[in-house]
C-alpha cells in the first residue's frame, strides 16, 4: 500500500514480457493523489505487473491506482510529518478509501489462497 515493488525485483524477458523477481504473490495499491509515492511509478509498475506480465505470471503481481486516495489514507490516526508535509489532499475521506483498499485486498487473497476466480477490477486504474 502506497509503495512498488521496486525495479530491481523484476527483468525483461527476450521476447519484451516483464517478469517479476519475486517469491512471493503481491497486490501493489497506490493512490493518484499520493504526494510520497507518485502515480507515475505506480504507472511504470501497472504496466509491468498488469499489462507487459509474462502469461505465467499474470494476476499474481496487479497493482491498482486508486483514484483521489492520498498516502496518508492507507493508514489511520495522525500521519508521520514527512506524510502531513508531503501528502497530496485526497478527493476521497478516509472511511472511504479504507473500504476500497480493504476490499480489494480480500478480493486478492481469495484468489491467492483459496484458488477462487480473479475479480480484481484493474482496468479502473
Amino acid at each position: 500500500m502506497g509503495a512498488v515493488l521496486t525495479r530491481d525485483q523484476r527483468s525483461i524477458n527476450a521476447d519484451g514480457t516483464s517478469h517479476i523477481d519475486y517469491n512471493v504473490p503481491t497486490l501493489t495499491l497506490g493512490g493518484t493523489k499520493d504526494g510520497l509515492m507518485r502515480i507515475s511509478r505506480v504507472a511504470e509498475s501497472f504496466w509491468h505487473s498488469n499489462l507487459n506480465i509474462e502469461a505465467a505470471q499474470k494476476n499474481l503481481f496487479p497493482t491498482i491506482a486508486f483514484e483521489g486516495i492520498s498516502h496518508a489514507e492507507f493508514m489511520s490516526g495522525t500521519p508521520p510529518l514527512l506524510v502531513k508535509n508531503k501528502d497530496l489532499k485526497p478527493d476521497v475521506s478516509e472511511s472511504d478509501a479504507h473500504v476500497m483498499v480493504s476490499l480489494a485486498m480480500v478480493e486478492f487473497l481469495d484468489q491467492i489462497i483459496f484458488g477462487n476466480k480473479i475479480s480484481l477490477n484493474v482496468a479502473a486504474s
